[in-house]
């Protein structure tokens, strides 16, 4: 039984591929800690090593990497990707049932919001390339109604899987259409016997279409009485929603349909090498900082097994030696030989700065015109926008089946996260040719909302809906009091005071009584 179900380890040949991709990125991301600990996989020994190391030689390497210093250029340049893109709050638009206590505050069943969720999910997939969500259903009676479900709170919820755990997939033609019929994810479940210890094992999820039903089987490593590790499997089950079967797999590979090399691969190599040079810079600077005191034609003296008594020398002393011909002196360093490491150290800088420079828009020293100066900063931007765009699609795609889950027909879902990049932030001046533009009727209200919303003017999170219904409640004459209560109230349960509702998009009715006052007939004869 065990061998027959082996199988469910067999990895994808692109996980093969990327995954000493992911280690690095990985290593890199943690820092000057991780990467000493890995030794020679990051900091070779000096070429005059041999293969042989005695205790001596050990503990000159370990001196030789301590001195190293590994600067985190890529974990620093990811945090920049990162704040860039969550700079601007994301625009979620869902529908009523899925906002306040019941689905955006806590989308995985873990305390986690959705602005939480989507931004933790694109700093990891930042680092590796690839990631992925899947949307789940607690484990209830599968004929439970949509009304029976939010009665005892029972909802879809967001697992977010790493590069690692998502070790095989594929994709076959269903209907003329590209589909994902396989998915395979890696998980550690806590098998601890007590509550102080932290034993985990392996389990497989392995997602699958199924003569067109998606169907879940479970397979979990354990160990038999001989003590050999044996994979089980239990018996496959199709999750249901409102008592039907789904006929897709709900798992949102991001931010493409399979892993691509990382984003930050290349600076993550050059922050690495950047260490290396380093570390031959600093040893270099060590031993050449230390003069050497030398002498020939003197016979050192031995101890009794003949070996060399080694000579301390003295801050005050001053030796004095009989042979005539014993001469003494001081080697100390000159020439050029380490200023090809510093220089060595710059190339690398400008490197990465070069290449972090093709995502984040850097201050060109040369003179340019403004409409040169937009062209590069649009395409130095392209790459991380996007990227943006691609995430907010995937995230879209995970919203919108929770939404069809919950029963809500033909309702759209949309997330989109920062791509604009720019400095929309508008002074006091700005404000009040807009606002004076607005109050003519040449400005729709949601494109006033929009640039409030960009430029930062705006509460995180507050839709256009949200927006509306302060600006009603505020023309109903509404306390300040009144106002903020009733608007918690709406973001917490949704509910809407009753107050009428008022056409912002117009003119005042003096201007329309203008605009639509019939002209007097002309009098030809004047």
């Amino acid at each position: 039984m065990a061998n027959e179900n082996e199988g469910v380890k067999i990895v994808h040949p692109e996980y093969e591929k990327r995954s000493p991709q992911w280690c690095v990125m990985r290593d890199v991301m943690e820092g000057d800690d991780k990467i000493k600990a890995a030794g020679e996989k990051y900091l070779p020994r000096p070429s005059t090593a041999h293969h042989m190391f005695d205790q001596y030689e050990d503990m000159q390497y370990n001196r030789f990497k301590e001195r190293g210093i590994f600067a985190d250029f890529t974990a620093q340049i990811h945090d920049c990707l990162h704040g860039m893109i969550e700079s601007r709050p994301a625009n979620i638009d869902v529908p009523q049932n899925m906002k306040g206590d019941k689905f955006l505050i806590n989308v995985d069943n873990q305390g986690n919001s959705a602005d939480q969720f989507f931004s933790d999910s694109l700093s990891d997939v930042l680092v590796t390339g690839f990631g992925g969500i899947l949307v789940d259903l607690p484990k209830v009676d599968p004929n439970m109604s949509v009304k029976e479900a939010e009665k005892k709170k029972v909802r879809p919820y967001l697992s977010y899987y790493n590069a690692e755990s998502i070790v095989n997939w594929k994709y076959n033609m269903v209907n003329g259409v590209k589909t994902l019929v396989l998915v395979v994810l890696k998980e550690e479940v806590d098998s601890s016997v007590d509550e102080f210890s932290h034993t985990k094992n392996t389990r497989y999820r392995v997602l699958s279409l199924v003569n067109g039903v998606y169907t879940v089987t479970i397979y979990e490593e354990i160990q038999d009485k001989e003590g050999k590790t044996v994979i089980t499997k239990q018996n496959p089950f199709p999750p249901k929603v409102n008592g039907n079967t789904i006929n897709y797999i709900p798992f949102i590979m991001l931010p493409f349909n399979g892993p691509v090399k990382p984003l930050l691969y290349d600076i993550a190599k050059l922050n690495i090498h950047h260490y290396q040079v380093t570390a031959d810079y600093q040893n270099g600077a060590h031993l050449t900082s230390r003069p050497s005191l030398y002498f020939t034609g003197h016979k050192p003296e031995v101890d009794k097994e003949g070996n060399p008594i080694p000579i301390y020398i003295g801050r005050d002393t001053v030796w004095q030696l009989e042979e005539p011909e014993a001469k003494v002196g001081v080697c100390s360093f000159s020439g050029e030989g380490i200023e090809h490491l510093e220089h060595a150290l710059s190339r690398d800088e400008a490197q990465i700065i070069t290449l972090a420079s093709h995502i984040i828009a850097a201050e060109k020293k040369t003179a340019e015109n403004k409409d040169a100066m937009n062209i590069r900063r649009a395409g130095e931007d392209a790459k991380l926008a996007t990227y943006a765009k691609y995430m907010s699609y995937r995230f879209t795609q995970a919203l919108q089946i929770v939404s069809d889950w919950l029963g809500n027909g033909e309702q759209t879902v949309t997330v989109t996260l920062n791509s604009d990049f720019s400095n929309l932030s508008f002074d006091a001046n700005a404000i009040n040719s807009i606002a004076n533009i607005f109050s003519q009727g040449k400005l729709p209200l949601r494109s006033l909302w929009y640039m409030l919303f960009s430029s930062g003017y705006l509460e995180p999170g507050m839709s256009y809906e949200d927006f509306i219904y302060l600006l009603d409640m505020e023309a109903a004459s509404l306390s300040p009091t009144e106002v903020d209560e009733a608007y918690k109230m709406y973001k917490r349960d949704g509910k809407k005071l009753k107050i009428p509702q008022k056409d912002w998009y117009s003119p005042n009715e003096d201007e329309k009584k203008n605009v639509f006052k019939e002209e007097e007939p002309v009098d030809e004869n004047k």
